[in-house]
């Protein structure tokens, strides 16, 4: 199962709990989100450490992170200390190093369809395929680099990317000579088309289709320094 559908199915799965709690009254859909919400955190970890992508390290930490949370919630006398004391500082600690140091490159990825999912991480993923179709993006907590400069895209044949960002960012580096439109739904987010307005005469187009929602999607000709 992809991370995507994973994630789709959890939202789905809220939805209904919800649902269910305002047709039966008896049953208190915030009381049991209340207490056993460390189960997405467990989940989401689990599906980082068990998927394709193999974002072990970072898996295990979010599981770990989880299991303190339910510990805490469930009001089990087992810790010594506050879970969110602790976890708070930490977060915002790797946030300042993940600022701090330079991200590395990974492997060059010569797909012409490349699938990414990340929650509570990140990616970089640069693609020199010589007949670029599209993408389809999922980012939740978390962010994807997306570098296309080495790409081509057939003339006639634009290619397409799905984005879907919540609480998270996603950045897609193209050529100077591709044509990009964004079109899409921003919820409580929105996108950048930093782009050429004219480019130079070509076939070569993108259209990228984005639901962002508390993120943020920029689409450019070079990385920030």
């Amino acid at each position: 199962m992809s991370q995507r559908r994973f994630y789709g199915i959890i939202i789905i799965l809220l939805g209904g709990l919800f649902l269910i709690s305002a047709l039966s009254p008896e049953i208190d859909a915030g009381e049991l989100i209340g207490r056993y919400w460390p189960l997405i955190i467990i989940a989401v970890g689990l599906s980082n450490i068990i998927g394709a992508n193999g974002f072990r390290l970072s898996g295990l930490i979010i599981t770990v992170v989880g299991i303190i949370f339910l510990l805490d919630t469930m009001d089990l006398a087992i810790l010594p200390f506050d879970a969110w004391e602790i976890i708070i500082p930490l977060i915002i600690i790797v946030i300042g190093l993940w600022l701090i140091f330079p991200k590395s490159r990974g492997k060059v990825n010569s797909k012409d369809y490349i699938k990414q999912a990340v929650a509570f991480s990140g990616a970089e993923i640069a693609c020199d395929s010589t007949n670029y179709k599209g993408a389809d993006l999922f980012a939740a907590f978390g962010g994807i680099d997306l570098d296309l400069r080495l790409a081509q895209i057939e003339e006639n044949q634009p290619a397409h990317i799905d984005v879907f960002v919540a609480f998270g960012g996603i950045d897609i580096i193209v050529p100077k000579d591709w044509k990009v439109t964004i079109t899409g739904i921003p919820l409580f987010g929105g996108w950048g088309n930093k782009t050429l307005k004219k480019t130079t005469e070509t076939k070569a187009e993108l259209n990228v289709n984005a639901f962002v929602m508390f993120g943020g999607l920029d689409v450019k000709h070079q990385e920030d320094d």
